[in-house]
């Protein structure tokens, strides 16, 4: 323990509560993913990435290395729930190439989502820093043909609230520590 005196709460939600929760003064610091209001809070870069389609080693589509968007029409999707700001950008992305999602499970757990895919009950976009961080045997990357956005992940706190010392403290602990695991992140 670096700072044995601050005390840490972390409550766990998807962009939009984690916003809301700041704005309302129930969070002194958030992590969201971009677009945030700079008018409305002041924004931290904190982790860029991007989604990468996970499919389990059983799967038909593992044998592939790459595949298009419109190969995916008739699969089934295991996603992060729609508080999510990457359900949207997937399923987005998914629609712009013709393709109506079949989304056979929502989870707020991104472990619980890789679980899903390991048994193979359906394929999923994840973060792919999940897969540098962790490793799975059993779960296959494919490249996806298609320009996929990165997601810019960022600690926010409300524009013009007093910030207290040890909030100041974590924000600068978190952006240097991911700084020094990802220090070759592209802009």
């Amino acid at each position: 323990k670096l700072y044995p005196g601050i005390d840490l709460r972390i409550k766990e939600g998807g962009t939009q509560r984690i916003i809301s929760d700041v704005e309302s003064g129930d969070l002194d610091v958030g992590c969201a993913v971009m677009p945030v209001s700079p008018e409305q809070f002041d924004i931290y870069p904190f982790v860029r990435d991007i989604s990468t389609l996970i499919v389990s080693t059983r799967h038909p589509l593992a044998q592939k290395r790459q595949i298009t968007l419109p190969e995916l029409k008739n699969e089934t999707f295991v996603l992060l729930g729609t508080e999510f700001s990457t359900h949207h950008d997937i399923c987005t992305a998914l629609r712009e190439a013709g393709v109506e999602p079949k989304i056979g499970m929502l989870s707020s757990q991104w472990d619980f989502v890789i679980q899903m895919v390991r048994l193979n009950y359906g394929i999923s976009f994840l973060p792919k820093s999940l897969f540098h961080r962790f490793s799975y045997p059993d779960i296959r990357q494919l490249e996806v043909n298609h320009l996929m956005r990165y997601e810019d992940l960022v600690l926010i706190t409300k524009k013009g609230r007093y910030l207290s010392q040890n909030a100041r403290i974590l924000i600068r602990f978190l952006t240097e520590k991911m700084e020094q695991m990802n220090p070759d992140v592209p802009d």
